[in-house]
């Protein structure tokens, strides 16, 4: 294997890992979402009891999404790297041609703090808003005082 192929699967390497971490993050998406709907479209039969093991399911799915999203930065950074090196060491006209390019570095201040406004870093502030959105599921139970016998249609109708 050449220095170009190697170059080459690394690249390849980063694409698989980005894919998997995109579609894993899809799916618990989708299962959120599909526990919420389910939740929602019975509203008579939700108790506190219930939207609380609702909110630990969401909580727990988002979690683990999070948590994945997290485990493939280090792998991804380690084949980044490795391109890096190989392009510095194998073929100076192309590493010269790429740093002479503008590498957009996206940011967002929020309270006076700046993060990168990067893709894995948006996806796991989607997560962070599901689980935030799963706990509004038993604060409006708590809300509504509909404890473990009362479902949320009735404590409503009164």
């Amino acid at each position: 294997m050449d220095e170009n192929q190697y170059h080459q699967l690394q690249y390849d390497r980063i694409d698989k890992l980005e894919t998997k971490r995109e579609n894993f993050s899809n799916y618990v998406l989708s299962i959120s979402s599909a526990v919420f709907i389910v939740g929602a479209a019975n509203p008579e039969k939700i108790n506190l009891a219930m939207s609380f093991v609702i909110f630990v399911f969401g909580l727990c799915i988002n979690v683990i999404g999070i948590l994945f999203i997290k485990d493939t930065m280090p792998f991804i950074t380690m084949h980044q790297q490795r391109a890096r090196k190989i392009r510095e060491e194998y073929d100076e006209r192309f590493n010269k041609i790429n740093d002479s390019v503008f590498n957009p570095n996206p940011q967002i201040k929020i309270f006076k703090k700046t993060y990168p406004f990067k893709r894995h870093n948006i996806y796991i502030l989607l997560h962070w808003v599901i689980i935030l959105f799963f706990a509004f599921i038993p604060i409006y139970a708590c809300f509504t005082h509909n404890w473990i016998d009362k479902p949320v249609a009735v404590v409503l109708v009164k």
